[in-house]
């Protein structure tokens, strides 16, 4: 995998305030959130620019992952998840649509 930066967030207020000051490729975010939840995070980013997103969760419901497929994830991984399937991931979400 080539070499990425890696910008972290806490919640949700953290992320977005993150996400007004740098330019990234790419969201990785857990669906359960402090003050909020992944889907509303993609959902508002989204409003302003293009978004890829991962979503990774221990919620994994048929309705949970239909949720994350209309909020805009490109996939939503289970938790636990491993270093590997993170990064086969990251490496299908850089490549060309």
């Amino acid at each position: 995998m080539s070499q990425r930066q890696l910008f972290v967030a806490t919640d949700l207020a953290s992320a977005l305030s993150l996400a007004s000051t740098v330019e990234f490729d790419l969201l990785l975010s857990d669906l359960a959130l402090p003050d909020g939840n992944g889907w509303e995070l993609l959902k508002r980013l989204s409003a302003e620019r293009h978004i890829r997103a991962i979503a990774f969760s221990a919620h994994n419901s048929p309705a949970d992952l239909q949720r994350s497929a209309e909020a805009g994830f490109i996939e939503h991984l289970p938790k636990p998840l491993s270093p590997e399937k993170l990064c086969a991931a990251i490496e299908r979400a850089a490549m060309p649509a």
